[in-house]
């Protein structure tokens, strides 16, 4: 964030710390933070100048935390604690706009190019007390003698002039960040533009690792070190963990609070190891010179005659409303410009259909009125319901209320008197009123009948439209008015209601205590003095072969396996004679139990058709040779009940938590003979095994917005196969798409999954070490 909104990145450096040492004291841009939050202490300073990276494992709070800080948390939450900027509370200006918040979701509007959104961004903030700031810079370098630079003073003043559409601050922004050639975004965008800058990852290269000043590892919602980068590792040291030469710092910091991973880093050959609990991590951290230094920090209290009055926004917007107004008008048009087909076809289609009525001028009106409020209901309901699932289904609800009760399905007189109410609040009433009586009124329809009537006073007794002329106009401005009322609706809807965050977990009793510390805070000194004098307890992983319910080890066993399918019509096009054409070419092999197997090999290999062919997914093609499972040839109607498919596309039903999926699979196919509470124990079991047991409660999710990460969700894909208790599993490639970290966590669920004695076989492209070996065979 620029110093006043000033970009001062390309000035000499002498200038720019002479007019920082004159417009503001050292602290400048510091935010401190007291914040407790999820009922533990979260103590946290950070100071302008330096990029601070936010490490821990998924589910630990990282967002929450960022969102708290920058005032963006959901206001349903319980917030505790005191988060101050330059000695501000929260509640006494407006962090929204002090402070960026960028979320992993970029949302952008894809009809705009990069300059036009950049451009629109810049005039909706406004050039702020740029034009003050240029005031003051010029006063103070006169009085210490500074001359210019001629390039930035003039950049300097151009970006302080107010009313443009198109700015040259969008220009630097395009170039800085690579957009001007739709390049990456550059990485080393550092401290240099005097910016306190916060940043969370979630597996960071070591190159990305070094660009950041200080580091915040976080796990449990409690802070394990806050500190500089270059000294994390002197203080595991310090703590007994010692990471390996060629180890990644950020993926050893990470693992080391882990209790699957930590063991292997203890280096105190004297000491024994016990696991150190991240409360213990905690506690110790507190006591170190890095906690120290915090609160001494953190205990002295800033001064706000410090701060400029231009350091904080107090005003929630930079414009008046009607500038905002023009801004977003402007980009309207635009939209309407680069979507001119649309509208010009929809008026096309409104013309011939008034022209096919015989009459043009007042159909048109009318049509377009109808049109304008079926678009704003349906814009209103988009607002209302914001999601796109649950917009589509009110819209659908919609639509059959206005078709059902709007005159056609059902005409006003076959209604009865108590649902007459739904004919006059539907739009598509008014519109069919309108026309009607337009067309029926007209004089080629006065023909008198026997009746004593005219045609057109007949059609529309039968139809129940029988009104007067006038209704035409009344309902003319019915449409109207229901235009303005959605409309209305829509602005309210988007003022008032917030969008839809992220999905919530269900605690269970037993987490919230366990979170809330509450053994912890009885027991603490106990534990401390139990982990120095207890025995080594470096088995972590799951009881092998423990399992509520038993199973059949079974061994597979295939020979000679040949694959074909027939030979594609562009193939035989271009010469190839073979009517068939050969996938898998005598393929031998065996799949023990307990034994973790995988399939390797390039792109293109076969890999998962192999796989496909033992598993039997195989519906068409034809297959030669043997497979036996257990000694007998396979007979696919009950292989399928002894086996289990992980495909590589994880679905799973995003409104549910873990526990209920893998329990709603464990009641689908489980033998019904099997009591509900061996299945519930059963389900306990596989969600230790897949060490999916911590977040059990946790919401699915939308994959990539909310809910479970990419690697706990191809856990989940496991855990939903294995509580079918099968023999035997095929996983096709469960590691695609994950970062490295990720995939040997998956691995190592797939090894629990082994070690109980079923058989296992994987495809995988491109192991890394660690999952190498995690593999037998």
């Amino acid at each position: 964030m620029p110093l006043f909104g000033l970009d001062l990145s390309a000035m000499p450096k002498e200038r720019k710390l002479s007019e920082l040492e004159m417009m503001e004291p050292r602290r400048w841009w510091q935010r401190e933070v007291t914040l407790h939050w999820q009922a533990q202490c979260i103590y946290i300073a950070l100071t302008f100048c330096r990029m601070t990276l936010l490490l821990g494992p998924p589910g630990c709070g990282k967002t929450s935390l960022l969102k708290a800080l920058s005032g963006n948390l959901d206001q349903s939450l319980k917030l505790t604690g005191e988060i101050s900027y330059n000695g501000y509370k929260l509640e006494e200006f407006i962090p929204q706009k002090t402070s960026a918040y960028i979320s992993q979701n970029d949302v952008h509007i894809p009809d705009m190019t990069v300059r036009e959104i950049l451009d629109f961004s810049a005039r909706c903030q406004g050039v702020g007390s740029r034009a003050e700031v240029m005031m003051e810079i010029g006063k103070r370098e006169k009085e210490a003698g500074i001359v210019p630079d001629p390039d930035i003073d003039t950049y300097m003043k151009a970006i302080s002039v107010e009313g443009l559409k198109t700015t040259l601050q969008t220009d630097y922004i395009l170039k800085i960040l690579g957009l001007d050639i739709c390049a990456d975004t550059l990485i080393d965008y550092r401290g240099d533009d005097y910016a306190t800058v916060l940043v969370s990852l979630l597996q960071p290269a070591p190159e990305t690792f070094d660009l950041f000043d200080d580091l915040i590892l976080i796990s449990g919602g409690k802070i394990v070190y806050h500190g500089p980068r270059d000294h994390v590792l002197e203080y595991f040291e310090d703590c007994g963990f010692r990471c390996p030469e060629r180890k990644g710092v950020a993926d050893f910091v990470q693992e080391v609070i882990s209790r699957k991973d930590q063991a292997q880093y203890w280096h105190q050959a004297e000491v024994p190891y016990s696991y150190v609990s991240v409360d213990m991590f905690s506690r110790k951290f507190k006591e170190s010179p890095y906690g120290k230094k915090l609160d001494e920090e953190l205990s002295e209290p800033y001064d706000k005659s410090q701060s400029h009055q231009n350091a904080l926004s107090f005003s929630p917007y930079s414009l008046s409303k009607w500038e905002l107004f023009r801004a977003c008008a402007s980009r309207e048009l635009l939209l309407m410009k680069r979507n001119s087909f649309i509208y010009i076809f929809k008026t096309t289609q409104l013309i011939i259909i008034a022209c096919i009525t015989m009459t043009v001028l007042s159909p048109v009106v009318l049509l377009f009125a109808m049109h304008l409020s079926s678009i704003s209901m349906f814009r209103f309901l988009a607002s209302v319901f914001q999601t796109n699932n649950a917009s589509m289904t009110a819209a659908s609800f919609a639509l059959l209320f206005l078709l059902l009760f709007g005159g056609f399905v059902i005409n006003k007189a076959s209604m009865p008197v108590w649902l007459k109410w739904a004919f006059w609040v539907s739009p598509m009433t008014y519109g069919e009123i309108g026309l009607s009586v337009n067309e029926f009124l007209a004089p080629r329809w006065q023909k008198m009948l026997s009746t004593n009537t005219t045609i057109g006073r007949e059609t529309l007794e039968n139809r129940g439209l029988n009104f007067n002329g006038y209704l035409y106009w009344i309902s003319l401005g019915a449409l109207f008015g229901f235009a303005i009322v959605f409309n209305i609706g829509y602005i309210l809807a988007l003022s008032f209601l917030k969008s839809p965050g992220s999905s919530r977990a269900i605690i269970s009793h037993e987490k919230l205590s366990k979170i809330q510390g509450s053994e912890d805070s009885h027991h603490g000194a106990h534990v401390d003095k139990k982990s120095r004098n207890s025995p080594p307890q470096t088995n972590m992983e799951p009881n092998k072969g423990r399992m509520v319910l038993p199973f059949t080890p079974l061994t597979v066993v295939f020979q000679e396996v040949q694959y074909y399918v027939d030979t594609p019509l562009e193939m035989r096009e271009r010469g190839f004679a073979n009517k068939k054409l050969q996938l898998l070419s005598d393929i031998t092999g065996a799949l023990r139990p307990g034994v973790l197997t995988a399939l390797m090999g390039v792109s293109g290999a076969g890999k998962t058709t192999l796989l496909d062919v033992l598993a039997g997914r195989k519906t068409g093609g034809y297959i030669e040779g043997q497979t036996k499972i257990g000694g007998y040839p396979k007979v696919q109607e009950t292989f399928a009940r002894i086996s289990g498919y992980c495909e590589q596309t994880d679905i799973h039903s995003p409104q549910i938590t873990v526990e209920e999926s893998v329990i709603f699979s464990a009641w689908l196919r489980l033998s019904p003979e099997i009591d509900s509470k061996t299945k519930a124990e059963f389900v306990d079991e596989v969600l230790e095994t897949i060490e999916l047991d911590e977040i059990k409660d946790a919401l699915v999710g939308i994959p990539g917005v909310s809910g479970l990460s990419t690697e706990q969700r191809k856990r989940l894909t496991i855990a939903v196969e294995l509580v079918a208790n099968p023999s035997v599993i095929f996983m096709d490639e469960p590691t695609t798409g994950l970062d490295a970290r990720a995939a040997a966590i998956v691995m190592r669920a797939v090894k629990n999954v082994a070690d109980t004695g079923r058989t296992i076989v994987c495809t995988v492209h491109q192991p890394s070490i660690d999952i190498l070996n995690h593999l037998m065979s």
